[in-house]
């Protein structure tokens, strides 16, 4: 999988980055995926190592499932 990644620009609130996914054979996935991105001083992770947990507000979980596409 391959990735493209544009920034947006504008306001400081709301998404700031929209992914969209590329097969290794270069054809586009469906579908984007919306992402805010925030800052920390560190970083909580799983035993993995790999995964990084966070927290959810209720209020965001209710707003990425009324979008068209979660």
């Amino acid at each position: 999988m391959r990735l493209l990644v544009l920034r947006t620009l504008g306001s400081d609130y709301g998404v700031d980055l929209y992914v969209w996914t590329y097969a290794d054979d270069g054809q586009v996935e469906n579908g984007s995926i919306g992402i805010q991105v925030k800052a920390t001083d560190r970083l909580t992770r799983l035993a993995d190592g790999r995964t990084i947990s966070c927290r959810v507000d209720t209020a965001d979980m209710v707003y990425w499932r009324r979008e068209e596409d979660p």
